[in-house]
């Protein structure tokens, strides 16, 4: 018998980079690794980055927001906080 694979978290952090994003997003959901987990941190876009992922109804993509502009390191620390995957 196989051991459970180890869950992955894959943190996305963002701003005013929707067309990307789409892309980053699109990528991380079409890996065929099944357990795994992608969170995304909007730092505070004003390009209608927060209203797409609000309206994302996949249960593997997370998604938070920073909401007052706060650089990357930041976002990427809130996501991580937020992780619960093991790699």
């Amino acid at each position: 018998m196989n051991a459970p694979e180890h869950l992955i978290s894959v943190v996305i952090p963002t701003r005013n980079r929707l067309a990307f994003l789409k892309e980053a997003v699109a990528s991380v959901s079409t890996q065929d690794y099944p357990n795994r987990e992608t969170l995304v941190v909007d730092d505070a876009s004003e390009d209608g980055t927060w209203e797409w992922l609000s309206s994302l109804r996949d249960p593997q993509v997370r998604v938070f927001r920073v909401p007052q502009h706060a650089e990357r390191s930041a976002a990427r620390n809130l996501g991580l906080s937020k992780a619960q995957g093991e790699l």
